[in-house]
């Protein structure tokens, strides 16, 4: 029974099927003052909540026979079975997923590797014989210093103990890698042009004659070079790798003047560690130092020269504990601007996977559970697909899944593929350079697809837990904010194009940031995130340094990023409210447990309000809505409705 209220001073008799208001005599002057606009609401308000109270009262009248709510609980039984059958099974493939992948990958001993030889690289400065001043590799300006360094770092790296104790240990590197192969040292060149210069610029003296071009606009050169035609195209084609510098992004074929060193040093000169170079006795170092006579002539003989565009350093060292092998890039780029600018890449991967032993046993049989089950999963799908036609495709929230599916196949394949250009075995103390820089660029990017692949794998726990709705809010909420996150970030873009744009016009010939369109746009997406760098724009530009930053900042972050976290917080709020108003929703779990306690009546379904008004008085949102409070207050009857989808369970 509905409380009763304290009758209003202006308390109104509203009549159902005349739909007009009847007030008495002692409220009629007080109720003068409404306009007809609104007596018609509130009539028309009134007409849909008695109306709305009528069909409440017909469906709490009406009860179901034992059949019908036998059919209703089979269906929520199979249904609920089905989703929690789905999740299980999903669970294991999971777990079997992340066991079988993360297995061998989790050693940080891997990482130790990888970057000690990182250190020796990149850390470690010239000795003062070799270059006069203390230098690293990221120093490196110019060609004169590129030899420096080959002479100075690389060389006592490879032939010396420097990288472990100090005392020669041939072949081996840290104490405990050992040199696959022999190292390579490789170089691209380009044809020279001839030199077309602006007519406004006038020689006294001997104009320049030739030019060289960027690779992307010059002919790769094929012709032997050096003094005395020392050097020799010999390229390894299609077994070698090709490189993408990640400084210019250029894009570089294999090297085609390779020179092969040797593998070991002599004695005699791995005990001097560091060679007085300039004092060096060409003949005395062809016979007792060859690999340090092979470091010179690269100097005397001019492999590096105003046609080289880059320079190669490779080789590769194999841990035996690990099992792993590091392959080594030691890159110079020579620009056409003049200069070189340097960079190392290492890639390390487990060429030959499976072995004898219990592990590699036990992971191979993970990995084709993994597999048969995602050709179920695929099979499953091409089953809706072939039932359901082109009308599959329109649900955006299974292209994700589709992705997922669809991955397994191309990294099982990249897998495959990087075996097979593993020789099928490899003379570890081998005099020749062993071409696996392809293999391992191959295993690089096999990886990198199944990390995304191990992202969209844990992120589909969301869909086979939909059914609980703490696990559907982020998909309801990507999911309602999907078209105005759509049309955030073509607004965004926008201004991206634009600001990247300006900063490279104004700051891109003074600042590494901004050198080009789009280490510009990096730069400024860096900026939404708070990682700049003011001062070297201000000393750049001291008027627009500060004009361009402040104009973006306030924009970008203060205005659209502001923009998009109310975007996603409305989604939000709608999803939240959605779920709250379905809390009386009978969930799978409480619907098992207490029909298979034999209470299976649960057939009394009410409706849920069509009118938004009467929703939002019993939600608590009617506000200020004066037309819901007076009926509401006068008549609580009315407007009582069960929130609940179901009841008597």
């Amino acid at each position: 029974m509905a409380p009763k209220c304290k009758p209003r001073p202006r308390a109104m008799q509203l009549g159902a099927a005349a739909g007009v208001h009847m007030v008495n005599k002692t409220d009629r002057d007080h109720s003068e003052g409404h306009t007809s606009e609104g007596q018609g609401q509130r009539a028309s308000l009134w007409t849909k909540a008695v109306k709305n109270k009528e069909e409440v009262q017909i469906q709490r009248e009406r009860t179901l026979t034992d059949s019908e709510r036998n059919e209703v609980r089979e269906k929520y039984i199979d249904q609920a079975k089905g989703d929690i059958k789905d999740m299980l099974w999903y669970s294991v493939f999971l777990v079997l997923f992340s066991v079988t992948t993360l297995m061998g990958h989790s050693e940080q001993d891997i990482f130790f590797f990888g970057d000690h030889i990182l250190g020796q690289l990149n850390g470690v400065e010239m000795p003062f014989k070799a270059a006069h001043v203390k230098k690293e590799l990221t120093d490196v300006a110019t060609v004169y210093e590129l030899h420096l360094y080959l002479q100075g770092v690389l060389y006592p790296f490879l032939y010396t103990g420097s990288s472990y104790d100090g005392v020669s240990i041939p072949g081996v590197v840290l104490g405990q890698g050992v040199l696959l192969g022999a190292p390579r040292i490789g170089s691209v060149r380009v044809r020279p042009t001839s030199c077309e210069f602006n007519k406004q610029f006038q020689f006294k003296g001997t104009q320049i004659e030739y030019c060289s071009p960027g690779l992307d606009e010059g002919i790769a050169d094929t012709e032997p070079y050096g003094l005395g035609d020392a050097f020799a195209y010999n390229s390894l084609g299609n077994k070698d790798a090709t490189y993408v510098s990640t400084k210019t992004s250029g894009w570089y074929p294999p090297p085609g003047y390779t020179i092969t060193l040797p593998r070991q040093e002599n004695a005699t000169c791995v005990l001097a560690n560091v060679l007085d170079w300039d004092s060096a006795n060409e003949t005395n170092l062809e016979v007792t130092c060859p690999a340090a006579h092979v470091f010179r002539n690269l100097q005397t003989l001019n492999f590096v020269d105003a046609h080289t565009r880059a320079v190669f350093v490779d080789f590769a060292v194999y841990h035996p504990l690990l099992d792993r092998v590091c392959s080594v890039r030691v890159f110079f780029e020579l620009l056409q601007s003049g200069g070189v600018i340097t960079d190392t890449d290492i890639d390390i991967f487990r060429p030959y996977p499976y072995q004898v032993s219990t592990k590699d046993i036990v992971r191979l049989g993970g990995e084709a559970v993994v597999l048969i089950m995602v050709l179920a999963y695929m099979g499953e799908e091409a089953r809706k697909i072939f039932k359901e036609g082109w009308s599959y495709f329109k649900d955006v929230g299974k292209y994700p899944h589709l992705i997922n599916l669809v991955l397994f196949i191309v990294v099982i394949a990249y897998e495959i593929d990087c075996m097979l250009l593993m020789p099928s075995t490899i003379q570890i103390d081998s005099d020749e350079y062993i071409p696996i820089r392809k293999a391992s660029d191959v295993a690089r990017f096999s990886q990198s697809l199944n990390s995304f692949n191990m992202f969209l794998s844990w992120m589909k726990v969301f869909k086979y837990m939909s059914f609980i709705p703490q696990f559907s809010q982020l998909t309801r909420t990507l999911s309602k904010a999907a078209s105005a996150v759509g049309g955030f970030f073509l607004i965004i873009g926008l201004v991206l194009i634009g600001s990247g744009q300006a900063f490279l016009l104004a700051f891109g010939a003074r600042l590494n940031d901004y050198r080009n369109f789009q280490e510009s746009i990096y730069s400024l997406i860096r900026a939404l995130l708070m990682d700049f760098n003011l001062q070297e724009l201000r000393e750049a530009n001291l008027w627009l340094g500060p004009l361009f930053f402040g104009s973006f900042i306030i924009l970008a972050v203060f205005v659209l990023l502001n923009m998009f976290i109310a975007i996603i917080s409305d989604a939000y709020t709608e999803t939240r409210e959605e779920l709250r108003q379905a809390r009386g929703h009978m969930s799978y779990g409480s619907f098992i447990v207490k029909a298979e306690a034999g209470n299976p009546s649960f057939a009394q379904v009410y409706p849920k309000e069509d009118d938004q008004d009467i929703q939002a008085y019993h939600t608590g949102d009617a506000g200020d809505n004066e037309l819901l409070t007076d009926i509401g207050e006068s008549h609580p009857d009315v407007l009582e409705i069960s929130p609940r989808r179901f009841s008597n369970v």
